[in-house]
C-alpha cells in the first residue's frame, strides 16, 4: 500500500514540478506581452483538454471494472477520444485564433489541446486497475520532454510563443505515446488479442450513449470550474501595465501550487 502510494504521489509530483519550472521558465525568456499570450494558449489548451476528455476519463473509471472484453472497451473509448479531441482542439484553436489573431500560435494551441485530452484518457485506462508502472513512466517521459523544451527556451534565443506551447504539449505527447505502448502490451498482443475476442463476444456491447449519460455531470463540472479559472487570460492582453505579465504569472504558479497540495487531500478522499 505504501509502495503504492509513493508511485500515486509520484504520477502527480513530475508532471506538477515540471509545469512549475516550464512556467517560470516561460516568464523569464518572453516580455510581458508575450507571457500573457502564452499564457492564454496555456489556458486554452488546458479548458479545451478537459471539456474534450473529462466525461471520458470519468466513464472509464466506471465502466472499466465492469467490461470482460477489455481490448473491445479500450478500443471503443479511444475512437471516442480522437473524434472528442479533433472536434475540441480544432473549435479551441479557431476562438484562440479569433481573439489573437496569430494562426501558427493557434496551430500550436490545436496540438497541445489535443495531445493533451488524449493523454488525460489514455492514463485513466491504467487506473481503475492501478497500473502505476505505467503511469509513472508517462510521467517521468512528459516531464523530460518539457523540462528539455524549457532549457532550450531559457538558454536559446531563437525560441517562440508558438514552439513553446507546442513544446508544453509535446510533453504530452511524449506521455501519451509512452502509454500506447503501454496499451498494446497490455491487451493488443497476439497472445491475448484471441482471448479479448471471445471475453467481447460474451457480452452485450456498451453503447456510447451510456458513457456520455455516466460522464456528461463531470464534463459540466469540470466545463465550468475551469473557465471561471482561466477566463480573464483571454483578456489580459488588452489591459496595459507593468503588472499584467506578473498576474498572470502570479495566478499560473498559485493553480499549480493549489493542485500539488490538495493531492494528499484527494488521496485520502478519493480511493483511484
Amino acid at each position: 500500500m505504501i509502495r503504492g502510494l509513493f508511485l500515486y504521489l509520484a504520477v502527480k509530483v513530475f508532471p506538477a514540478l515540471s509545469m512549475i519550472v516550464y512556467m517560470v521558465a516561460m516568464y523569464m525568456s518572453f516580455p510581458s506581452s508575450d507571457y500573457v499570450a502564452y499564457s492564454a494558449a496555456i489556458a486554452a489548451g488546458v479548458i479545451g483538454a478537459q471539456i474534450a476528455s473529462s466525461w471520458i476519463a470519468s466513464a472509464i473509471i466506471f465502466y472499466f471494472p465492469l467490461r470482460k472484453g477489455r481490448a473491445a472497451f479500450v478500443t471503443q473509448v479511444l475512437r471516442i477520444a480522437v473524434v472528442s479531441a479533433s472536434l475540441t482542439s480544432t473549435i479551441t484553436a479557431g476562438i484562440f485564433q479569433w481573439l489573437f489573431h496569430d494562426p501558427v500560435l493557434s496551430a500550436s494551441v490545436l496540438f497541445l489541446t489535443a495531445s493533451q485530452g488524449l493523454f488525460y484518457v489514455a492514463v485513466a485506462l491504467f487506473q481503475p486497475e492501478r497500473r502505476m508502472r505505467s503511469q509513472v513512466i508517462s510521467a517521468i517521459m512528459l516531464s523530460i520532454t518539457q523540462l528539455l523544451f524549457a532549457a532550450y527556451a531559457i538558454f536559446s534565443n531563437h525560441h517562440s510563443l508558438a514552439m513553446s506551447v507546442a513544446g508544453y504539449g509535446a510533453g504530452f505527447l511524449a506521455g501519451l505515446i509512452t502509454l500506447l505502448l503501454y496499451i498494446h502490451w497490455t491487451w493488443f498482443t497476439r497472445v491475448l488479442r484471441k482471448r479479448q475476442r471471445r471475453l467481447a463476444l460474451n457480452e452485450p456491447p456498451l453503447e456510447n450513449s451510456k458513457l456520455l449519460a455516466y460522464g456528461g455531470p463531470m464534463f459540466v463540472w469540470f466545463s465550468l470550474m475551469l473557465v471561471n479559472s482561466y477566463t480573464d487570460r483571454f483578456f489580459l492582453g488588452r489591459v496595459e501595465g507593468p503588472g499584467v505579465a506578473g498576474y498572470a504569472f502570479t495566478k499560473d504558479i498559485l493553480i499549480g501550487i493549489s493542485g500539488f497540495i490538495s493531492m494528499p487531500i484527494m488521496l485520502i478522499a478519493h480511493s483511484m
